[in-house]
Formats: C-alpha cells, sequence, structure tokens
C-alpha cells in the first residue's frame, strides 16, 4: 500500500513536468493563404511553394552555400569534391575531387574559382583541369567574388584579397588583426562606391578600389563571438550590417557615421526592399525594419530557440529557413504566414537565388530547389 501511494505523487510530477513542456512547446502556423494570381511574374516565388531535392553531395562544412549560374549549380564539401551539377535537368556533369576542405562559397563564369581551408585558391576550367593554384596561407572562408575583372577572396584570419584572375597574382592585400575566439571571419560586399567588409573583431570598414581603408565602425558588442557575419547590405546613401552577439546599425556610406542602431543579434544574412530591411535575432525572430529611421515594423517568431539562417525577398513575400528547416513564407508587409515547409536535414547557409527559384543545402550535402507550384 505504502509503494502505491508514493507512485501517485510521483506519476502526477512527472505528468505535471511534461504538461509544462507540452505548454510551451513553439507551433508555427499558416496564418493567411495567399490569393491566386495568374499575372506574377515569372522571376518571383510565390506561396503556396514546392521543394524538390535535387542531389546529394556529402557533408558540407559551415554555412557554406552553393553556387547558381554559368548554367550549373556548383558546391563543395568536408571532404574537397566540387560538384558541378545542369541547371536545366539537375543531373550530375562532373566532380573533381581537390582533397582539400571547401567552405566558401564557390565563384564561377567561363570558369570556376573555389577556395579551400588549406588555404589553396584555385581556377578550373569546366573542363575539369586545374589551370592554376594559388596559395594564401589561411583557410579560405566566406566568398569568392569577381568585379571588374578582379577576384576578390575572404580568408578566416581577417583578410581581404584582390586577385588578377588571369594568372593567380596578389594585386593587393587587406588584413586586420585575427580573432581566434570567432565564429568565421571576413564578409564582403562590393558595391560601385567601394568595398565593404565586416570583420571577426566586430567592426565593419570602407574600403577604396585599391584596398585603402576609408572609415571604420563598431559594430559588435564585447570580445566574443562579434563576427559581422552576413554580408553588408547597401540602399541609397546607407550601408547596413549586423553583428552575431552586438548591434544591426544603418551607417552613411561616405564617412561611416551611425544613422541609427538597434540591439539586434543574428546569424542570417539581411534581406533588403524598397524602404524596409529584414533581419532575423539569434531567438528565432524576423523582423522588418524601416531602413530610414530603424523602426521595427513587425516581428514574427518562426522558430524556438533555433536560429534562423536565411532570408529572401520576392516581391511581397519573404523567404526564411531556420536551423532545423522549418521554410516559412511570410507576407512581407504584415508578417503573416503565407505557406510553411519542413525540410529534412540542419541548414546554416544562405538561399541562391537563380531565375524565379531559391537554391539551398543541407549540412548533410542535399541541395534543394524551391519554386512555386505555378511555375513553368
Amino acid at each position: 500500500m505504502i509503494k502505491r501511494l508514493f507512485k501517485i505523487p510521483l506519476f502526477l510530477i512527472v505528468l505535471m513536468l511534461f504538461s509544462a513542456c507540452s505548454s510551451n512547446r513553439f507551433v508555427l502556423n499558416v496564418e493567411q493563404h495567399p490569393k491566386n494570381n495568374s499575372n506574377i511574374a515569372k522571376n518571383i516565388i510565390t506561396p503556396p511553394v514546392t521543394v524538390k531535392k535535387i542531389i546529394n553531395i556529402d557533408d558540407m562544412e559551415y554555412k557554406t552555400p552553393v553556387f547558381v549560374g554559368a548554367g550549373s549549380i556548383i558546391a563543395g564539401n568536408k571532404d574537397g569534391e566540387i560538384y558541378v551539377v545542369s541547371i536545366n535537368n539537375y543531373k550530375l556533369r562532373w566532380r573533381l575531387d581537390l582533397g582539400e576542405p571547401i567552405q566558401a562559397k564557390i565563384y564561377a563564369d567561363k570558369f570556376i574559382y573555389a577556395g579551400t581551408l588549406a588555404g589553396n585558391l584555385y581556377k578550373i576550367s569546366f573542363s575539369k583541369k586545374i589551370l592554376w593554384k594559388k596559395y594564401l596561407g589561411y583557410p579560405i572562408a566566406g566568398s569568392i567574388k569577381k568585379v571588374k575583372d578582379r577576384l576578390y577572396v575572404t580568408t578566416e584570419n581577417n583578410a581581404l584579397y584582390c586577385i588578377n584572375p588571369n594568372n593567380g597574382d596578389i594585386i593587393w592585400k587587406f588584413s586586420k588583426d585575427y580573432n581566434m575566439l570567432s565564429i568565421r571571419g571576413v564578409s564582403a560586399a562590393l558595391n560601385k562606391d567601394g568595398i565593404y567588409l565586416g570583420f571577426n573583431d566586430g567592426t565593419i570598414s570602407k574600403l577604396s578600389e585599391n584596398g585603402d581603408q576609408i572609415w571604420e565602425a563598431e559594430m559588435g558588442k564585447g570580445t566574443l563571438f562579434v563576427d559581422v557575419d552576413a554580408e553588408p547590405k547597401n540602399s541609397g546613401d546607407k550601408i547596413f550590417a549586423a553583428a552575431v552577439n552586438g548591434y544591426m546599425k544603418a551607417l552613411d556610406k561616405n564617412s561611416g557615421d551611425v544613422i541609427w542602431k538597434r540591439k539586434i543579434s543574428g546569424y542570417s544574412n539581411i534581406a533588403i526592399g524598397e524602404f524596409v530591411l529584414f533581419a532575423a535575432d539569434n531567438g528565432g525572430g524576423i523582423l522588418a525594419i524601416d531602413s530610414s529611421s530603424g523602426e521595427v515594423l513587425w516581428k514574427k517568431k518562426i522558430s524556438n530557440r533555433v536560429n534562423v539562417y536565411a532570408l529572401h525577398l520576392s516581391g511581397d513575400y519573404l523567404y526564411a529557413i531556420d536551423n532545423h528547416g522549418t521554410l516559412a513564407a511570410l507576407d512581407s508587409l504584415s508578417g503573416k504566414v503565407m505557406d510553411i515547409k519542413h525540410i529534412s536535414g540542419e541548414f546554416d547557409s544562405n538561399f541562391s537565388a537563380y531565375k524565379g527559384r531559391l537554391y539551398i543545402i543541407s549540412r548533410s550535402g542535399s541541395i534543394y530547389t524551391i519554386y512555386s507550384h505555378s511555375a513553368k
């Protein structure tokens, strides 16, 4: 009898704990269904959407995205293999094993440029021939971009290299002290009026096309994990950036002076519209912010203590995906949830957009395309 009486309160305690956990469970629901519109432009992705798995290329490094362009989908994995997939039929064209893990986003035009964590930058032909290799000394992480016949390559030790794509020669290098307690490294945005760099010490700098620093601004708060991880975005006379731990700020492009700032920290890229920018905080929330004043117009939580890593604005709709594969389509004006899809896998890379479709890759190497049901 005593044992039986002891089991009753124990059962009640377990039941209360379970009820408390259940009540805290976060549930995301569709709040409004989109109206049927047959006149939507083909380059706009509209909900409801379809998600299709294209191919698996094996395990990926942290935040490694796919490149989409030059008629191909291109990505490199943890084992150092580059996969080139046809954009037309999603079939594998070829694979090349460099034997060195790849983390930075690959760039391609008539040639493919890939960087490795061993510090090597490669130029590769579409016939799989390595044309040159340049050793930069530190892991290549972040991105490789090409503007005005110059390659811009970011490395993990807070450096940006400007490189001649014809032969791999270094034209100039800009670097800062390396913060060992960082997450990723350098993020770069290249605009016609200058180069904007976010560093792992929580600062953002503007450089001239010759690599000279014009100004510097502080974005992070403290010294630990303060990377300006997402690519800075520009609109009009402002540049917008955010730190993993710190602030989101609007800066004057000419002087670097702070126009407004908000205590918003996050891992995601910034999506920007005509008058509004969109950011994800580090608590699963998405915010729409007036780009001129910094006023928060709306906030929507799509995850419970899970990071949102990717945002993309398509027409009137904002797409977001969290680390656990919850894909949400939001009305960009109101923040209402228009569609939800659950994709298998763990996600920490950005979207790549191309001709009315989004592409994203999971940490396990599954590449997905996201598109409208009505897309032809």
